[in-house]
């Protein structure tokens, strides 16, 4: 959605101007107007436990990435620093 947060879940209807989806994390169907699409995936995306919400797949690994690099030179300074 075009600044607004995300959605996860089946279609229920689609109409000229707007559908309706099940959202799984809300447990409610939503309408939507296609004016307000950004992108839509295939599929549900990952599951964030701690957030307790489904999540872009692609931005999840992106994190994760960035928190290994992150790790990674932490540990490496460290390891100069005894050196």
């Amino acid at each position: 959605m075009k600044g607004k947060p995300e959605y996860h879940g089946d279609l229920r209807n689609s109409g000229e101007r707007s559908f309706s989806l099940y959202e799984v994390d809300e447990k409610q169907t939503i309408t939507i107007q296609y004016e307000d699409v950004k992108k839509v995936r295939l599929g549900y995306g990952g599951y964030n436990s701690v957030a307790g919400r489904h999540v872009d797949p692609a931005r999840s690994r992106i994190v994760v990435i960035a928190v290994v690099a992150g790790l990674v030179v932490i540990v490496a300074l460290v390891v100069h620093a005894k050196s």
